[in-house]
């Protein structure tokens, strides 16, 4: 989780630098002079709330719960994405791009954890 949400905000503040967009002059209340493009939140969410989903999910006991976790994981992520759009805080764009950067980067660290522990584990039962 500390690997993932870390790494995930260094490339958050690496491209909002990049980007530099400027936030919807709408905002209900909100004083915020960093970019907008993408959206930290909508990127943190995915990979706080996915990394917790993706280390309970095995440890489901039912189907029906297993769902229930994905489900409530989604749509964690998704309000917290419409929360942004509606108090003003970030455009369409800027969330979808948060999102996907999160997914993206959630992939990559899952996929580094997989191989890095799980396959690891195998190789040495096999050895056994």
């Amino acid at each position: 989780l500390l690997i993932g949400m870390s790494g995930g905000a260094l490339v958050w503040a690496f491209l909002i630098g990049v980007f530099n967009r400027p936030r919807p002059p709408a905002q209900l209340g909100i004083v915020v002079t960093e970019p907008s493009f993408p959206s930290g939140h909508a990127m943190q969410a995915v990979l706080c709330y996915g990394f917790l989903a993706y280390l309970l999910f095995p440890k489901m006991p039912s189907r029906f719960w297993k769902w229930l976790l994905v489900i409530a994981t989604i749509f964690v992520i998704v309000y917290i994405d419409v929360s942004r759009l509606v108090l003003g805080g970030h455009f369409l764009t800027d969330i979808l791009a948060g999102t996907g950067l999160g997914l993206a980067w959630a992939g990559l660290v899952y996929t580094l954890i997989e191989r890095t522990f799980i396959e690891g584990k195998i190789k040495d039962v096999k050895k056994r």
